[in-house]
């Protein structure tokens, strides 16, 4: 029997070989510097994108002081997908920690995107808080071994607590994260006049009753637009299907919804029309009785559709 510390060595030596020759072809950078370790808190980030990005930015900004020496170049997996992407060693226990940013918290489901699988990689990514604690999991399925980059989605229920770090497990085979991107950000606050997130509203203060409510959503019987949101009242009243007053009520329309009041009594000839005191005599959709319409180039007089004006005398 073949000893087995001896085929595991070699296991080993072949993805680091692979891996320092680029995974499916894709040639790598020079290695990075040293990383520090030891004592170094959540908050430090040993390797950040050079450039400044935007507060919407969904893509990792930096790597966290806690990915393992099983990650090569783990600064090619920050920012936007670029065909570049850092190399995570499954058999070496690699995990690769990278950080969304301060202001820029996950609250949605993670895209990855990946290139240079040799084999299909079924592993899990964790979702981390500031201070490093696991919020949860998920898993992470990486199937399309053609060139080129490609996506996968972990889920992540916004049920959850916005997420700060992603830790991507190496799992038993090797793959490299090109970019990781959140579908969702901790972005702003209510009230503070931006329409961010989950808002559809955003007035500049968290006082309900104005047609913005505290929550940042638009309250019932308004419409509101822009930023800071202006929001006006619906009147529920010009549309019948808006309300349920019917005669011998009518609607009174009233901020942010409506009332049914009592009407006026309906005196004869004046007939009940479509919940609508209506005048039979001279209404030229109910002319006579409620539905009876005048042709074109007939006018409503006593009741009666006619052409031309018919004097007092001859109707009497």
């Amino acid at each position: 029997m073949r000893d087995g510390k001896g085929l595991l060595s070699k296991c080993v030596g072949a993805v680091w070989g692979v891996a320092l020759l680029g995974a499916c072809g894709a040639e790598l950078d020079a290695p990075p510097a040293e990383v520090p370790r030891g004592d170094v808190g959540w908050e430090m980030a040993v390797e950040s994108v050079p450039t400044p990005l935007l507060a919407t930015d969904r893509y990792a900004d930096a790597v966290a002081p806690t990915t393992t020496v099983g990650v090569l170049q783990p600064g090619l997996a920050l920012g936007a997908p670029d065909e570049r992407g850092a190399v995570v060693l499954g058999l070496l226990g690699g995990a690769l920690v990278l950080d969304m940013g301060a202001d820029e918290a996950g609250t949605g489901d993670l895209k990855v995107h990946y290139r240079g699988l040799v084999v299909s990689v079924l592993t899990w990514v964790d979702f981390l808080r500031s201070d490093g604690s696991v919020i949860a999991s998920g898993p992470l399925k990486l199937v399309d071994l053609e060139a080129g980059v490609h996506t996968a989605l972990v889920p992540y229920s916004r049920e959850r607590a916005p997420y700060r770090y992603v830790r991507l497990n190496g799992g038993l085979a090797l793959y490299q994260v090109d970019a990781v991107e959140s579908s969702g950000l901790e972005v702003g606050e209510c009230g503070d006049g931006r329409v961010d997130g989950d808002e559809n509203c955003d007035d500049g203060d968290i006082e309900p009753g104005d047609g913005c409510g505290a929550d940042c959503r638009w309250e019932r019987g308004y419409r509101c637009d822009g930023e800071p949101s202006h929001c006006e009242d619906i009147n529920e009243c010009l549309d019948p299907s808006a309300n349920d007053c019917s005669w011998p009520r009518r609607c009174v329309n009233n901020p942010g919804g409506y009332t049914c009041e009592d009407e006026e009594p309906c005196p004869p000839p004046n007939q009940v029309c479509a919940n609508v005191c209506t005048d039979v005599e001279s209404d030229e959709r109910n002319c006579g009785r409620c539905g009876q319409n005048c042709r074109v180039g007939e006018s409503c007089q006593f009741g009666q559709c006619r052409t031309g004006l018919v004097p007092d005398s001859i109707v009497k």
